[in-house]
């Protein structure tokens, strides 16, 4: 039996170690214990990422251990998400958009958790639901056309009220941005600049012109609603945000490698209301 411990925080500063020990999950050669119980906050970024790794371990074995967050804001958290307890009935926080797969059915899965999203968050601001589901709507379809991913992707979304956020993690398992851009342009020889084409330039392999909207100008209405995008990809992770009206771009060589591609997007939110208590939880221990 192997264990794999956690850090006490599971977020953007971290990702490295974070994605270390989820590739440590998905190629074990034992059965592995995950050992939560240091860890004092987590975001949709990690509950997606580890995920994917849990589906790569099952792959193998029929059994996965817990050792549970004595934090129980945290406890409480995995258990919302999904994460624990995947199929099992559970209480949500009104502003968690709990841990869904989306292979088969993508636009009717895209709808649906939408629908989530408004009916738990019902004084989005207009304007920025517009971009979440543009972005949802264009994000999957890419993976669907471009990942190569066997089971689609995983999606896990959570409002933090007071700081007025909606942070929203897209994860697939499949090829990444560097394998399938060498198909059409030979010179991209490593992830981060791999991430740059695909964000900043018309690069794409679709065989019709007229596909989807294009990372870029999904990137670019983000940064117009004064959002932040974290790419990942094999090693490498690209943000994007708009500070004094302007555009800032940081680039990071990953330690560990992160399979297929990862979008993780931070929306502002705009008029909600701050009584988000639901199930008896308040998403205040969240934030």
């Amino acid at each position: 039996m192997k264990t794999i411990s956690f850090h006490s925080h599971l977020s953007i500063p971290f990702v490295s170690a974070m994605i270390k020990r989820c590739n440590e999950l998905a190629n074990s050669e034992d059965e592995v214990t995950l050992d939560f119980s240091n860890v004092l906050s987590i975001k949709p970024l990690a509950i997606s990422l580890l995920y994917n790794s849990v589906r790569q371990y099952f792959k193998k074995y029929e059994k996965l251990y817990f050792y549970e967050p004595h934090n129980i804001s945290t406890k409480t958290y995995l258990i919302a998400s999904g994460f624990f307890g995947h199929t099992t009935k559970r209480k949500l926080y009104r502003t968690t958009f709990n841990l869904t797969t989306i292979n088969i059915n993508f636009e009717q899965k895209v709808r649906l958790y939408l629908d989530i999203i408004k009916q738990q968050i019902p004084q989005l601001h207009g304007d920025i639901f517009f971009m979440v589901n543009l972005c949802m709507n264009e994000l999957i379809t890419n993976v669907k056309d471009h990942s190569k991913s066997t089971y689609g992707c995983v999606v896990c979304g959570q409002a933090y009220t007071k700081k007025r956020e909606i942070h929203i993690s897209i994860s697939d398992y499949g090829i990444g941005f560097l394998k399938s851009l060498q198909t059409v342009d030979s010179s991209l020889v490593n992830d981060i600049t791999a991430i740059e084409a695909a964000v900043e330039t018309q690069i794409t392999t679709r065989k019709q012109a007229s596909g989807g909207l294009g990372l870029q100008n999904i990137n670019a209405g983000i940064l117009n609603v004064k959002g932040i995008v974290n790419y990942l990809s094999g090693f490498g992770m690209v943000k994007y945000e708009r500070i004094n009206g302007e555009v800032i771009k940081t680039c990071k060589k990953l330690t560990n490698c992160v399979p297929g591609v990862t979008i993780y997007i931070v929306f502002p939110m705009v008029d909600v209301d701050d009584q988000t208590f639901f199930g008896g939880y308040s998403d205040d221990l969240l934030n």
